[in-house]
């Protein structure tokens, strides 16, 4: 799956503190990562004041849950992560992008 589509082109992602940022390199990012499997245990959802997005239509977005990556035990980890809804070309309704992003594993690796 391209994951980049989900994220505007000039998004940010800080992956335990360390950040990448635009298209292309989120790309790279992500081609590094082995498979993996996630399972989300809580999510919550709440909208951002339109003044502090100058009138953008923003959610944040909190999960938490473990993952884990192909020959490497389960981790835990909690991910924040900004939403946009943006215009689309071909639709009335609009396109939710992600405009920022941080994941944090929540244990220490062994």
């Amino acid at each position: 799956m391209n994951l980049t589509r989900l994220y505007l082109d000039k998004a940010t992602l800080v992956w335990n503190g360390n950040a990448v940022s635009g298209q292309d390199a989120l790309g790279e990012f992500f081609e590094t990562l082995p498979s993996s499997e996630f399972q989300v245990h809580t999510l919550d959802c709440q909208p951002v004041h339109e003044q502090a997005t100058q009138g953008q239509t923003t959610l944040l977005v909190v999960t938490a849950g473990s993952v884990k990556f192909d020959g490497n035990k389960q981790r835990y980890f909690n991910q924040n992560f900004l939403l946009t809804a943006q215009a689309s070309p071909s639709s009335d309704q609009p396109v939710w992008k992600i405009a920022s992003d941080c994941f944090r594993f929540q244990d220490w690796a062994n």
